[in-house]
């Protein structure tokens, strides 16, 4: 009997100690899971900020070599244009200074200077022409009283009034017209 209670409390014990050792593996497996997850978690949120950090960083370096890119062509855009306006400006200035040798520029300057002066007293101007245009003087006395004189200053073409009493300087010369030209053509361009 003695062997039976014993055999019974061995038994006993030994189902407990199972019951127990069962109870706690399966506490350190839950633990073991909950750490793995917790370990898979953490490493997948410093993957995913490693990821997302270099990916910002490939993207930055990315945008400042485009950024630079644009810079580049821009300057180089800018250049290209700066010549082509300055040829075309060239082109011009030379047609221009080939095109005040002609008859056709006499006859065009007498028709700014009958234009320009029409509004005005022409007592009270002076009407200002390129030194290139002294020869001119003459044929212009003829088709105005207006006061005529040879510039100082040197511009293509055309002349330029002023009129003292009304405070003014009316710019009718080819280098302003070319000027106007130019800044549209840059307005235009931009």
């Amino acid at each position: 009997m003695r062997s039976e209670k014993l055999e019974k409390f061995s038994q006993v014990v030994l189902r407990e100690a199972q019951v127990q050792k069962g109870s706690k593996i399966e506490d350190c497996e839950s633990k073991i899971n909950e750490a793995v997850k917790k370990i898979e978690n953490e490493t997948k949120r410093a993957s995913s900020h490693y990821l997302h950090s270099e990916i910002r960083k490939v993207i930055t370096a990315n945008t400042k070599r485009i950024s630079d890119e644009q810079v580049t062509l821009l300057q180089e855009i800018s250049h290209v244009r700066t010549e082509i306006e300055n040829n075309i400006m060239d082109n011009v200035t030379k047609r221009i200074n080939e095109f005040v040798l002609t008859k056709e520029y006499e006859d065009w300057l007498s028709d700014i200077v009958v234009k320009s002066v029409k509004n005005y007293d022409p007592k009270d101007i002076i009407v200002y022409i390129n030194n290139t245009d002294e020869r001119l003087i003459g044929q212009l006395n003829k088709i105005t009283t207006a006061n005529i004189k040879v510039a100082n200053e040197h511009f293509i073409g055309g002349v330029k009034i002023v009129c003292e009493s009304k405070r003014t300087v009316l710019n009718n010369t080819i280098l302003e017209g070319l000027k106007d030209a130019r800044e549209n053509l840059q307005n235009e361009v931009m």
